[in-house]
């Protein structure tokens, strides 16, 4: 599970950089009917598959990724739409599995039910209020730091055994850093592109940018 999150957070952070990308290079000639791959395709949903029976992890971040490289004269907004129907059979045939196999705590089930309603409602309403940019960057540093810790909790102990303290300190030490690094290496990145290393575009409207191919040149949205 370690693996599979910072795996999922290299991806994601992977998906925003091909966006910069397209967006300096004008982005690709549209193609909303593409020839199918099947076996790329084939073996893109295996490996979402076989993420989401071990870990539950991964597999929308993992998945876009490919898909993006497969097919990127595909608009976004039809990535998006493959992406989440075929999660609902992938999700639900790894929880149906899991069940019989290896059965249900209803203990723990019903109250994370209950709390993630709610919880859902109400991180919809705040979203639109929080900068893209700072959700974006906050996903990368928790999957970072949550799938660092599950690798210390598997066994990996950098400083021997008996030293959870000290890594509790490095996790935590992780994600201040990348809390500083991230910026800067994005804003770096935008540089190397031409584009002002903070301001706009901003990450949502890149990746809005970079799903549209039929906008072109180095046009640059005038709006924060």
């Amino acid at each position: 599970m370690g693996i599979a999150l910072l795996f999922a957070a290299s991806t994601y952070a992977l998906r925003l950089y091909i966006n910069l990308r397209r967006v300096r290079r004008g982005g690709v000639a549209p193609d909303d009917d593409p020839r199918i791959r099947p076996l790329p395709t084939l073996l893109v949903g295996m490996l979402g598959g076989l993420l989401v029976g071990i870990t539950s992890v991964g597999s929308g971040s993992v998945i876009m990724i490919a898909l993006l490289m497969l097919y990127p004269g595909l608009s976004a907004v039809r990535l998006v739409g493959t992406d989440l129907v075929q999660a609902v059979p992938l999700v639900l045939s790894a929880a149906l599995a899991n069940i019989a196999i290896h059965g249900l705590e209803w203990d723990l089930l019903v109250p994370l039910v209950v709390g993630s309603v709610p919880g859902t409602l109400l991180g919809s309403r705040i979203a639109p209020r929080v900068p893209q940019s700072f959700i974006r960057r906050g996903i990368v540093i928790v999957l970072t730091m949550s799938g660092t810790a599950l690798l210390f909790k598997a066994g990996l102990h950098p400083f021997g055994e008996g030293h959870e303290t000290l890594e509790a300190v490095l996790v935590a030490a992780i994600g201040a850093a990348m809390l500083l690094l991230v910026p800067l290496v994005w804003g770096l990145l935008r540089k190397q592109h031409g584009l002002p290393m903070f301001g706009a575009p901003t990450v949502s409207e890149i990746e809005a940018l970079g799903a549209d191919g039929d906008r072109r040149g180095r046009r640059t949205p005038t709006s924060g």
